[in-house]
């Protein structure tokens, strides 16, 4: 009797999952077909908003660290300036979960080195010398209106 009720709700459950799938597989569909007729939007436009991030990325941590964003956009290797390049190119990443490549071509960079600054900030976050100003610059960021 048990294993009769057992099996019944379970038959019920996965047609009721099915019915589901059908549903939202329906509901894809439709809006994949709105999406289609909207159009993409215009690639400079993308790129645009991109770099507006980027700039207010580079903009928080600049102020947190102390440098300027022409210090955190130029190839200078000195360390407060390399520090706040990491943190800005690390941003977007945590703040947005954008992939290296997009971050790249916003900073106007490669993206394995934006692979090795997200690496180096990471590792930076254990450190007790930078992991506030690290938090400090996410918040910061997280906070702005810029996407």
């Amino acid at each position: 009797m048990a294993d009769t009720l057992f099996e019944q709700s379970t038959v019920d459950r996965l047609l009721s999952l099915e019915g589901e799938t059908r549903r939202l597989r329906e509901m894809i569909g439709e809006m994949a077909g709105r999406i289609a007729k909207l159009g993409k939007a215009p690639e400079t436009a993308v790129r645009n908003a991109d770099l507006e991030v980027w700039d207010f990325a580079v903009a928080c941590s600049a102020s947190v660290f102390g440098v300027t964003p022409a210090q955190i956009k130029g190839a200078r290797r000195i360390e407060a300036w390399a520090i706040a390049r990491h943190v800005a190119r690390y941003l977007p990443h945590v703040v947005y979960h954008w992939p290296c490549r997009r971050i790249s071509k916003a900073a106007g960079t490669t993206r394995s080195n934006v692979q090795c600054s997200i690496g180096a900030v990471r590792t930076m976050r254990g450190d007790k010398r930078y992991k506030d100003s690290i938090e400090r610059a996410v918040e910061l960021f997280r906070g702005g209106t810029h996407e």
